[in-house]
């Protein structure tokens, strides 16, 4: 269970939502500072851009989880 626990360790849980919004800030807020030294638009992202980003953080998830239990399986076959 990936969920399991998650909300019972505060340092995860810190380090995930400031790392989230730390880069937000960098990308929304001062992209027109570090336009040239990171190569993104002075504007920044757009709506359909973060959802894009969004979407393959979660296929992580899920991509982790669908080799978690082929590795499962593999164990029970083998001896």
């Amino acid at each position: 269970q990936i969920w399991r626990g998650l909300t019972k360790n505060p340092l995860y849980l810190f380090i995930s939502i400031g790392t989230m919004v730390l880069q937000v800030i960098m990308v929304q807020v001062a992209a027109p500072v570090l336009t040239f030294a990171l190569k993104i638009h002075p504007a920044g992202l757009s709506w359909k851009q973060w959802l894009i980003c969004l979407g393959f953080g979660a296929g992580t998830l899920v991509v982790q989880q669908i080799l978690n239990r082929c590795r499962m399986l593999i164990l029970m076959f083998v001896p």
